[in-house]
């Protein structure tokens, strides 16, 4: 998966703590602890937002309608949240869509300048929201970042508390790897089962 050189400001303003506090008491949100999947993470917990959840499930499904079924990708907005001198809580918000990818093949992509234009409208419309990470599909490929991947998190997602989530959109529950980084700055790409999350069952 490639992606072109972007000018998102890295600089984000961290969210007001009492935010987090009508988060972590809101059912709308779904909380994931990080720190029960990696022994060592920035990362500390993940609230997902219904609302996100559900625009992902609709984005794979509309997809795995096309033939071959193409990784898909996007962007995801929320907050961030400083433990200090232990980590960072999240909240994802908003998953944009690139409906403007170039698809290379099947199990590549391209994030070009139109797909950018799309994370900046949208982030216009939401000026409270930060970037957070991004989000795209591996079908029948495990979820993991591949080293194609793993240049464009490092290079364009390299603050301590931006995610990768990986979903490989052709197991039966949508199996997700959440990839954090560790407190030394490298990432925690493992290819274990025990540390996947099932994508549907956030929406139960």
């Amino acid at each position: 998966m490639k992606i072109k050189k972007n000018n998102t400001n890295k600089n984000a303003y961290q969210s007001e703590p009492n935010l987090l506090k009508s988060i972590e008491k809101n059912p709308a949100y779904v909380r994931i602890d990080l720190t029960k999947i990696y022994p060592d993470t920035c990362v500390l917990s993940i609230y997902i937002h219904r609302s996100c959840i559900f625009s992902v499930l609709d984005w794979v499904l509309e997809n795995k309608a096309r033939e071959p079924i193409p990784e898909i990708g996007g962007f995801v907005l929320g907050h961030y949240f400083e433990e200090e001198n232990k980590g960072y809580n999240l909240s994802l918000e908003r998953f944009i869509p690139s409906k403007n990818v170039a698809y290379k093949s099947p199990i590549q992509l391209e994030f070009g300048a139109q797909s950018l234009i799309e994370l900046y409208e949208e982030k216009q419309k939401h000026p409270d929201l930060e970037l957070i990470g991004w989000f795209h599909t591996h079908p029948g490929h495990t979820p993991y970042l591949s080293e194609q991947d793993l240049s464009i998190h490092n290079n364009f997602f390299n603050q301590k508390y931006h995610l990768a989530i990986v979903l490989d959109s052709l197991t039966e529950a949508y199996e997700t790897v959440f990839i954090s980084r560790k407190k030394d700055h490298s990432l925690n790409n493992y290819l274990d089962s025990k540390k996947w999350i099932k994508w549907k069952n956030l929406a139960v």
